[in-house]
């Protein structure tokens, strides 16, 4: 495995583990994580949650940022605060 490899196989190791409230949060308009990498990432991590912001690119907190705050509070809420 070349070095691109290896950093691939240890992130996906380590979202296996993952204990922890997890939430992925991507522009729907993204040209960098695509419905494909969401769907491998959700196998991985079976208990995320994942929230698609429509009217985002990639860069959600910068271009959408009351959307993604109020994503990000949302899920707190629901499933850190219990």
């Amino acid at each position: 495995m070349d070095g691109l490899e290896d950093r691939q196989a240890a992130m996906e190791e380590a979202a296996r583990v993952l204990h922890v409230p997890t939430l992925l949060v991507r522009g729907k308009m993204s040209d960098l994580v695509t419905e494909e990498s969401v769907k491998h990432f959700l196998d991985l991590v079976p208990h995320a949650h994942y929230a698609d912001v429509a009217s985002a690119g990639h860069m959600v907190a910068g271009g959408e940022n009351d959307l993604f705050t109020t994503t990000v509070a949302d899920f707190l809420n629901r499933k850190v605060r219990h």
